[in-house]
């Protein structure tokens, strides 16, 4: 039992490692097809129903989805997704998300700009010292 569990794991790994990659082989399209259908059925014996709900044949409808559109990591939203996060983290004031968003962003973008287009300047400070 056991060693089924390990197997249909390895087995699941293995066809998301092919989904994840960069360059498809499309000789390999029909065999990667018949897999991830042997995989699922594998996990379904194994597991109780419980576990088991639509979205464990979204694994089928990706492989189906990269014989129509292409390699996955194209279409992935993880960095859109990840920039969104950033974006959250500038609210301050619950009351007004969106503007306080925009007004943590623009302060973000202006002193980036400072920071790359004058970098020759000496501060305030460093100059203060110098005379003493």
């Amino acid at each position: 039992m056991q060693d089924e569990t390990l197997m249909s794991l390895i087995r699941l790994n293995r066809v998301f490692n092919k989904l994840c990659l960069k360059v498809i082989n499309p000789n390999t399209m029909v065999t990667l097809r018949v897999k991830v259908v042997e995989t699922m059925a594998m996990l379904e014996k194994l597991f109780p129903l419980v576990c088991f709900d639509v979205m464990t044949h979204l694994v089928v409808l990706l492989v189906e989805e990269l014989d129509l559109c292409g390699p996955i990591h194209l279409r992935w939203m993880y960095s859109m997704e990840r920039y969104m996060q950033a974006l959250k983290g500038f609210v301050r004031n619950d009351g007004r998300l969106k503007g306080s968003m925009a007004t943590r962003y623009v302060i973000k973008e202006a002193l980036g700009f400072c920071a790359e287009y004058i970098q020759n300047v000496k501060s305030m400070r460093k100059v203060w010292d110098d005379n003493e």
